[in-house]
């Protein structure tokens, strides 16, 4: 085994550090919000009536208003930075907020849980 995988299993809190109480990924099931492979699920399946992803922070909904066909992924994830000086910023979730700004979707984020919310 290479020494550096070995470190990775050696010291796992140097390779993967431990999560904020504040971070959507904190105590989750993987999901943090809409990812890319949501993404394009809901751009081949646009007629569904709504996506729902839920962790133990959030849920997560959205519906399609308008054609997002020819809307490539990466576009979307780029201009999520523009919500980069929100508390909360995380790049899949701002990405919806980028497509529902658009008026492309219909996209909600609510708390679901009681930890505590980070405060400046």
């Amino acid at each position: 085994m290479k020494k550096n995988k070995q470190n990775k299993i050696n010291n796992p809190e140097k390779y993967h550090p431990k999560l904020s109480e504040y971070d959507p990924r904190y105590q989750d099931n993987g999901i943090v919000s809409f990812g890319e492979d949501d993404f394009i699920f809901l751009r081949n399946n646009q007629d569904i009536a709504e996506l729902v992803a839920t962790n133990k922070v959030y849920t997560y909904s959205t519906r399609v208003f308008q054609s997002i066909s020819e809307i490539p992924y990466n576009k979307i994830y780029r201009n999520s930075f523009e919500f980069l000086h929100t508390d909360d910023f995380e790049p899949q979730h701002s990405a919806f907020l980028f497509l529902s700004k658009k008026g492309y979707v219909e996209y909600e984020r609510k708390r679901t849980d009681k930890t505590p919310r980070k405060t400046n």
